[in-house]
């Protein structure tokens, strides 16, 4: 799952500046977008988006991988059609929040701590947004709500000769509509 390197996702410093504020322990960086956003920033997002959705399309596939029927061979629907086309609006913008907030902590000092990486996407566990697709699957519906679920949107960590020494919580919200992660 997920096999293919990882693109690089240095172009959010093209897209974004960003103002760091601490309390205490706490952290929390707001990102202002850039007027205009150069062009080369889609191109090489979408690569990073197609990335992180690669693990979830193929994790959603697992369950129906080969087959030992061949009376089935080349007749079963693809588990992952649909994701997350398939989505209302907002799980869509949770999405991107969920995928924002891990490149963000991947490419901007957090708590003075750079090299954070993201192994993994959470939202590959999300349950009731499977089900919701399968169920549009079944009925043909799209623009489906979704409803989320609890928890970080994103686990970064930070490791030297494969020992993790911090992990960090990441978390995106909206605020007044401007977008803080």
């Amino acid at each position: 799952m997920g096999t293919a390197e990882k693109p690089s996702s240095k172009f959010l410093h093209d897209w974004f500046t960003s103002e760091i504020s601490t309390v205490g322990q706490y952290q929390h960086i707001r990102l202002i977008e850039k007027d205009p956003i150069p062009n080369t920033v889609w191109p090489q997002f979408a690569e990073v988006l197609n990335h992180a959705l690669a693990g979830v399309r193929s994790h959603l596939r697992h369950a129906l991988r080969d087959t030992l029927a061949p009376e089935e061979y080349g007749t079963r629907a693809d588990p992952a059609f649909g994701y997350p086309d398939y989505f209302d609006l907002i799980t869509k913008q949770s999405i991107f929040g969920e995928i924002l907030s891990g490149l963000i902590a991947e490419n901007f000092p957090i708590q003075g701590l750079t090299d954070w990486s993201i192994p993994v996407w959470l939202f590959r566990n999300h349950e009731i947004a499977f089900q919701t697709l399968e169920k549009g699957l079944q009925t043909g519906a799209s623009n489906i709500k979704t409803f989320g679920r609890s928890g970080d949107d994103a686990l970064a960590f930070l490791s030297r000769g494969g020992a993790i020494l911090s992990w960090l919580a990441c978390d995106a919200y909206s605020d007044d509509g401007g977008h803080s992660f």
